[in-house]
Order: structure tokens, then C-alpha cells, then sequence
């Protein structure tokens, strides 16, 4: 895509590597937005006087013991129907898009069909299972002081917002904090209107000039006159996506 500089979205887990990725490489990013992010909290010592049920001791052992999606890889042509069974609350979430729900189900096995090379990273930077080794509230704010960060959480997620809240205390005014109203841990679908219109503002916040977002080599830059997002409407009509929209750019 020869793109020098981008905003870069990230949700749940993706929201994580999104964060990792900026810190690594900040002279790409113009603007970090994170959805409901995994792993921004340090995890609580443990207190030796509380007793962890049974149930979540056995479902913590398996974890990280083995890869728990090689069910579903074993599991050959009855994956899909698996993840239809087991995760119905993911694909009924779609309901209101999709006549038939079972093309989310379908997506979802397919993603989690191929190697686990991403459940095998996940073991490497998580500590018992809902934290990570490396959280991102004691690691972002040494991001560039330039880059701009958007937080957006669900009202009723189960992620830890309160968390994001202090991580956005610590970056001070360049960055912003969201609650999306009824909406759980799949922001983006559970609301959808509020969650674009968010992401829809942040980006015409920090505009992005075209000169500075691609790189052309041997190919004179665009105008720098012209900015990536300046005035944005979203059109939607009767049957689109939610996050379906058509980004017009004007000067």
C-alpha cells in the first residue's frame, strides 16, 4: 500500500499489538486509536487468603497447558458447526446485518482454522491468561509525546475500563476516553452508530495530509494542501454495514 504514516485501529487483543507496533515503530503512526483494548492493566497480587474456584482453576490449567482452538482445528468440517454452537453470542450480535448469521460463524472458524501461530504468541505475553506480562499502561505513555491515543470502552465490558482511564490520566491532553453506551466487549457492533461516530470525529480531529501518508518511490508526493480526512460523511444506506461507510474527501 506504500503508506509512510497512518492511523492505526486496533480492538480487544488487537488493540494490544496495535499499541506494541506503535511503540516500535512511531515514525508510522499519526494517530492510535484502541477499542476496547486488552491488556492495559497491571495484574492485582494475588492474595494468598482468596480461593480461586475449582472451575477456574481447571479452565486456567487447560489454557495454558494447551492451545484451546485445536478443538476446533481437529474438529475438521464440523468447525463451523462448533463455533455456531459454542459462539452463537458472537454471530447473534449480527443479526440485524446479516440474514444468515452463519457467515459470521464461518469467519470466525476460518480465522482460527489455520496454524496457531497467534494463540502460541498469546501464551508467550500473558500471565494466567487475562494479563499481560508486559501491560501497556506502564509502557504507553513513553510513546511519542506527538501521537495522538483515542480509548473507547463499552459500558457493561468486561474489560477493565477503569484501567484506561488511568492510562488516559497519565498521557494528560493528547489523549481521549470514550464509553460507549450499551455496548459490551464487541464495541463495534453492539453500538455501532456511537463507535463510528467517535472514530468518524477522531480522525477529523487529527487530520492526516496526504504527503505525509504515502510513499511513492519515484512518484511526486500529493498536495500538501490536501488532507486524508478534512470534512468526513458517512453514507449508509438501508442495507449497509455498520461500520460500512463512504469517506468523501473535499478541500
Amino acid at each position: 500500500m506504500n503508506l509512510a504514516k497512518f492511523t492505526l485501529l486496533g480492538h480487544s487483543f488487537g488493540g494490544y499489538l496495535s499499541s506494541a507496533y506503535s511503540l516500535k515503530h512511531p515514525e508510522r503512526i499519526h494517530h492510535l486509536i484502541l477499542a476496547d483494548p486488552w491488556g492495559i492493566p497491571v495484574k492485582p497480587e494475588d492474595d494468598p487468603k482468596r480461593k480461586v474456584p475449582l472451575k477456574w482453576r481447571i479452565v486456567r490449567s487447560f489454557a495454558t497447558t494447551f492451545q484451546p482452538l485445536s478443538i476446533i482445528r481437529a474438529a475438521g468440517p464440523y468447525g463451523p458447526g462448533l463455533i455456531a454452537k459454542f459462539r452463537a453470542d458472537i454471530a447473534n450480535k449480527f443479526e440485524k446485518i446479516y440474514d444468515d448469521t452463519s457467515i459470521v460463524s464461518s469467519y470466525i472458524y476460518h480465522l482460527n482454522a489455520q496454524d496457531a501461530t497467534g494463540e502460541q504468541a498469546f501464551s508467550q505475553i500473558t500471565h494466567s491468561i487475562a494479563w499481560a506480562r508486559k501491560p501497556m499502561i506502564n509502557r504507553l505513555p513513553d510513546l511519542d509525546k506527538n501521537i495522538p491515543i483515542t480509548l473507547m470502552y463499552g459500558s457493561q465490558t468486561w474489560m477493565d475500563s477503569a484501567a484506561g482511564w488511568e492510562l488516559k490520566v497519565k498521557l494528560g491532553s493528547r489523549a481521549d476516553y470514550h464509553i460507549i453506551e450499551r455496548a459490551g466487549h464487541h464495541i463495534y457492533v453492539d453500538n455501532y452508530k456511537q463507535f463510528n461516530s467517535i472514530v468518524v470525529a477522531s480522525l477529523a480531529a487529527h487530520p492526516l495530509k496526504s504527503s505525509d501518508a504515502y510513499e511513492r518511490p519515484g512518484e511526486e508526493k500529493p498536495d500538501d494542501n490536501v488532507s486524508v480526512v478534512e470534512d468526513v460523511k458517512v453514507k449508509q444506506g438501508d442495507s449497509s454495514l455498520p461500520l460500512e461507510g463512504k469517506i468523501e474527501l473535499q478541500n
